[in-house]
């Protein structure tokens, strides 16, 4: 984090800018820290041409980076996705937020009586309370 704050106290007037100029410099792990500290007031002012803008540089983020830079700047274009597409008057609300950034796949299922995804090992749905049956013998 020195680095970022280093980065602040030098930065010009528009952090998009600064973070575009870090990506450019080959340093995306720097440019999506930038890019994710500049989302903050975006979000609080719901300015959502500063979020379409930071969308797109996590986007190019995604594109240039691998492993965890590359995780990290796709969740950055999802959450300024969802804070562009939710009503004016209000921000995302956490549960919205965990549920877009929550695992998925494989090691969930669907609860059949409420729809909310569980683990698959799960007997009871922590949600409504669904029983499964016992498992099947394998």
């Amino acid at each position: 984090m020195p680095e970022v704050r280093a980065h602040f106290t030098q930065m010009s007037s528009d952090p998009i800018a600064e973070a575009t100029a870090a990506l450019a410099s080959g340093k995306s792990a720097l440019a999506l820290r930038l890019a994710w500290e500049a989302s903050q007031p975006a979000v609080i002012a719901q300015d959502s041409t500063r979020l379409g803008r930071i969308r797109q540089l996590a986007e190019e983020i995604a594109i240039a980076s691998s492993g965890e830079t590359r995780a990290e700047a796709e969740k950055l274009s999802a959450f300024c996705t969802a804070c562009i597409l939710e009503p004016r008057s209000s921000n995302p609300s956490p549960w919205s937020m965990k549920r877009m950034f929550s695992r998925g796949g494989a090691d969930r299922k669907k609860c059949p009586d409420c729809a909310e995804s569980i683990a698959l090992e799960a007997r009871v749905c922590r949600f409504c309370g669904y029983r499964y049956g016992p498992p099947s013998p394998s």
